[in-house]
């Protein structure tokens, strides 16, 4: 690289340090940690809890409320207000019995005035036989009002309302509601609830929504800062990618020539070592490395002495299997007078040297290492 272009990258990465364009990553929830946020079944029954009246949340009612309330913009058979939805009990995958094959509705809340049907939708496309589940509703109501929902996380009012006709046949309202209008109702009514509602609950029942509210960011909001940036620095951003494909490159073929010179190698042919093996992580970094099993009783051990290039230097290093393994690695290296540089919880360091040195010189000190530590290598 020349000094102009040196010069060019130079000013482009202070431009980039000032322009502060890394924007601040959102937390993950507790439901995508643990790697719940697309399990359908375990959001219906955090939804069905939320929902029931009585349940130790004390939020009362105000799910069922905000769901209906949704609704009632699609349908006002829907409306709160002419029903009575307190208490509210939920059941998760009803069985519909007089149906010819195993269906079963996600949610079904039950009033005193109301059974209402969810078919709770995350990440599925909605397939599902709205009809018999209509019929179950119907059958469950037993005099009182029988409804049917979908609960989509995107608009899905044409994919339900094409199962309308038949679900009124069996006079069962039906509608779509997503989770943007869900939550935006229970937020309006949450400030009610606050004073009766366990603080605990609450914290949960705000780690749920978020998760499922993160589930609908379909698309990413266009960056205009990025863009300008981008637009203003084109040629030096060009200029930096070709540079970082050049480095790709060079690495990629020390790594093929290290590895062919060590299985070439007939001093390291005589260790009677497994072949050496070249690896990275990331395209710009080189993991040059071989593998030696420890003597170590009752444990399985291994060593990995290897060449690897690092931001400003190539290491001739050690990984280790644990903290025996390193120690048996330690001992080993002082007993054959070897320096340790650098010692790391899992490696240790043997020589740092330049990222020009050339292979010859790696490949010697590599043996260096491979040396000292064949009398702990398991034959």
């Amino acid at each position: 690289m020349n000094h102009d272009e040196k010069k060019r990258l130079r000013k482009l990465l202070l431009k980039l340090r000032r322009a502060n364009l890394d924007k601040p990553k959102r937390r993950a929830t507790f439901m995508e940690v643990a790697g719940m946020e697309r399990r359908e079944v375990t959001i219906s029954r955090l939804l069905a809890f939320f929902m029931e009246s009585e349940a130790e949340h004390g939020l009362g009612d105000l799910w069922m409320q905000s769901l209906l309330s949704a609704a009632t913009e699609a349908d006002a058979r829907f409306d709160p207000k002419a029903l009575q939805t307190s208490p509210t009990s939920c059941s998760t995958e009803v069985v519909c019995a007089n149906a010819r094959r195993d269906l079963r509705i996600d949610i079904v809340a039950e009033t005193p005035d109301v059974v209402l049907g969810i078919e709770n939708k995350i990440g599925a496309s909605l397939y599902n036989d709205l009809a018999a589940y209509a019929v179950q509703v119907r059958n469950m109501a037993g005099g009182r009002v029988p409804l049917l929902l979908t609960l989509t996380l995107r608009d899905e009012g044409s994919a339900t309302s094409g199962w309308a006709a038949r679900c009124e046949e069996c006079g069962v309202s039906l509608c779509n509601v997503t989770y943007d209008a869900l939550f935006a109702r229970v937020k309006e009514g949450a400030g009610n609830a606050m004073l009766s509602a366990d603080q605990e609950w609450l914290g949960h029942m705000r780690d749920f929504m978020i998760t499922i509210e993160n589930l609908g960011e379909t698309r990413m909001q266009f960056d205009t800062e990025l863009f300008a940036f981008m637009v203003e620095n084109g040629p030096e951003i060009e200029l930096l990618k070709r540079k970082m494909e050049e480095v790709a490159r060079a690495t990629k073929a020390q790594g093929v020539r290290l590895q062919a010179a060590l299985a070439d190698d007939p001093e390291i042919a005589a260790m009677g070592l497994e072949k050496p093996k070249v690896w990275s992580p990331d395209k710009y970094y080189l993991w040059c490395s071989t593998y030696i099993n420890l003597v170590l009783p009752g444990k399985r051990a291994w060593a990995h002495p290897e060449i690897s290039n690092n931001v400003d230097k190539t290491q001739v290093r050690c990984w280790v299997s644990g903290p025996a393994a390193k120690s048996m690695v330690r001992d080993a290296m002082v007993t054959a007078g070897l320096p340790i540089v650098e010692e790391h919880d899992e490696h240790l360091v043997y020589r740092n040297l330049p990222l020009e040195a050339g292979d010859e010189e790696l490949i010697s000190e590599l043996k260096v290492l491979l040396k000292a530590l064949l009398p702990i290598a398991k034959g």
